[in-house]
């Protein structure tokens, strides 16, 4: 029973993880293929980088949702 349990989760892990990336990389009706063309970012050096998504994130938060400092919000850096 715990098998087919275990078979049956996965399963349906796997569609919904197939229905997010059709919702998102469809030719059809996807988000990455109907954005708007103003709200496109070019990456500066190839992959994209944390100013790149500082750029798009500038471009659609019009309005921060906590007031905080910069520092409380940044990434984590790596030792």
């Amino acid at each position: 029973m715990e098998q087919v349990k275990e078979q049956l989760r996965i399963a349906v892990e796997r569609l919904k993880e197939k229905q997010e990336d059709e919702l998102i990389n469809n030719g059809a009706y996807g988000l990455i293929n109907n954005v708007h063309e103003s709200m496109r970012v070019k990456s500066r050096d190839g992959k994209p980088t944390p100013d790149d998504l500082d750029e798009l994130l500038s471009r659609v938060w019009k309005e921060p949702l906590l007031p905080a400092h910069t520092r409380a919000i940044a990434w984590p850096t790596r030792p």
